[in-house]
């Protein structure tokens, strides 16, 4: 999201970054459409998220509860809480997509 006021927005290059980002995604959602998931070298780079559990609110949103040394860190060294930009959802192919890239699913939360 992004804030326009009186004619000037604000974050333009957080604007540029999400509309990159975007573009990237609709390629991807493009080939997914076309039977082309992830490749074995994307998957196999990408982080594994443990503990994991689906949400559906408004829009779908992957939580993941960090409870151990090993779960995904973000760049600020937060750990991802939730993944409120999840695209994709393929528990039996067991990976998801958000904006950010892919992911890899690892254990469930136990419920």
């Amino acid at each position: 999201m992004f804030v326009i006021l009186k004619d000037r927005i604000l974050g333009r290059d957080s604007v540029a970054r999400l509309i990159d980002g975007l573009e990237h995604l609709c390629a991807v959602l493009r080939a997914i459409q076309d039977g082309h998931g992830p490749t074995a070298q994307e998957l196999a780079e990408a982080p594994i998220l443990n503990n994991w559990s689906i949400e559906i609110q408004s829009t779908p949103s992957l939580r993941i509860m960090a409870d151990s040394a090993d779960d995904l860190v973000l760049p600020k060294d937060e750990p991802l809480r939730e993944m409120p930009d999840l695209w994709i959802f393929a528990e039996q192919q067991g990976w998801v997509r958000g904006l950010a890239g892919w992911y890899r699913l690892g254990s469930p939360a136990e419920t």
